[in-house]
């Protein structure tokens, strides 16, 4: 007869069969786990390599003559609108006959006058290029002094925009025409019930300017251009609070920035290459730019090809159909025809059944 298990008997051999099949539950965990690290995944291959603007452009020269070439291709191009305004700054140091606590009067309304006196500058928003007027442009027959080069951190270093910023010889900037010019005439109207401007000089003293570039597409996207000078004003104050017929002298710092952007009409695939599934349905979203406010999607005709049309096909409403698989990668091209122009535009498609590597 046997003899009954014991209960410390029966608690080892419950321990025993629990961690039987917590190791049978691991082992089967880590074979799937093997088998799926194993399993074969899809990689996006790396795009081709641009161009790095850093290694085209190493001296002031080559960099200037490159800003210059963008910049006279967006002034002159019928496909792109330009807007710009100027901001105005008295910041540093004054130099006047006033107390200190005058001078802090004196600041606090100029302050106030900045944007004011930057709208008496030529201001425009989405204007055609080719109509534009008074657009600012860099000061090209000025020497550069140095130039500086570098690219923005993003996501992807193929679209990541470039910046360039020149530093020119100010001497060639025309001050006397400035003095005289309609800018300081509003200045001196605004100003006339408190004091009259009699004689005026300005010193120009220093000019940067600042490019941010699209180096993919050769486009220019924003400037801006600052100017700085150093004004010495002799002014009589007209005020009834002021001594009659008081003038006064006053040297103040005068700085000038005129920001310019550029938008381009035409077409762009957004994002990197697309992987697809046999028989999936798929769109490819892509970016249309077209004159804001007075263009209807019926103005423009957009087409998407496909460079293996029995492998990837689309249908009238741009979407894509993979019809059977392709170890190659397709090329599909976008094409928009508006006002005249025909704009393209490529991207990959990768047709596989294979899952996607997170990475990619």
């Amino acid at each position: 007869m046997k003899k009954p298990m014991t209960g410390k008997t029966r608690v080892a051999l419950g321990i025993l069969i629990g961690v039987l099949l917590i190791g049978i539950c691991f082992f089967c965990v880590s074979l799937y786990a093997k088998k799926e690290f194993n399993k074969p995944k899809f990689q996006i291959p790396d795009p081709p390599a641009h161009d790095d603007l850093t290694q085209r452009l190493t001296t002031k020269e080559e960099a200037a003559a490159f800003i210059e070439r963008l910049y006279a291709a967006a002034a002159n191009a019928d496909d792109a609108e330009g807007s710009w305004h100027t901001e105005v700054s008295f910041d540093g140091e004054w130099q006047t006959p006033f107390s200190d606590a005058d001078n802090e009067v004196l600041r606090f309304f100029a302050g106030s006058a900045e944007n004011e006196i930057g709208a008496f500058y030529p201001s425009v928003s989405d204007t055609l290029m080719t109509q534009a007027q008074d657009a600012p442009s860099p000061l090209t027959d000025a020497a550069v002094l140095s130039f500086e080069l570098q690219q923005e951190e993003g996501r992807d270093r193929r679209e990541d925009p470039y910046v360039i910023e020149l530093t020119r010889d100010a001497a060639p900037i025309d001050t006397d025409r400035m003095a005289h010019s309609g800018v300081f005439s509003a200045i001196a109207e605004k100003i006339a019930s408190v004091a009259e401007i009699e004689t005026i000089a300005i010193d120009a003293l220093g000019v940067r300017e600042r490019y941010r570039l699209d180096h993919a597409r050769d486009q220019l996207l924003s400037a801006e251009l600052r100017h700085e000078y150093r004004i010495r004003v002799r002014v009589r104050l007209t005020s009834p609070l002021a001594e009659p017929s008081k003038t006064v002298e006053i040297e103040l710092p005068y700085t000038t920035v005129q920001h310019v952007a550029f938008r381009y009409y035409g077409v762009r695939f957004t994002g990197g290459g697309v992987v697809a599934r046999t028989g999936s349905k798929l769109g490819l979203d892509a970016e249309v730019t077209v004159r804001d406010g007075d263009t209807e999607p019926e103005d423009y005709v957009l087409r998407f090809t496909s460079s293996a049309p029995d492998v990837l096909a689309f249908d009238e409403t741009h979407v894509m159909t993979p019809l059977k698989d392709c170890a190659d990668p397709i090329t599909v091209t976008i094409t928009m025809e508006y006002a005249g122009h025909t704009y393209t535009d490529e991207t990959t498609v990768y047709i596989t059944d294979l899952e996607v590597a997170d990475d990619a």
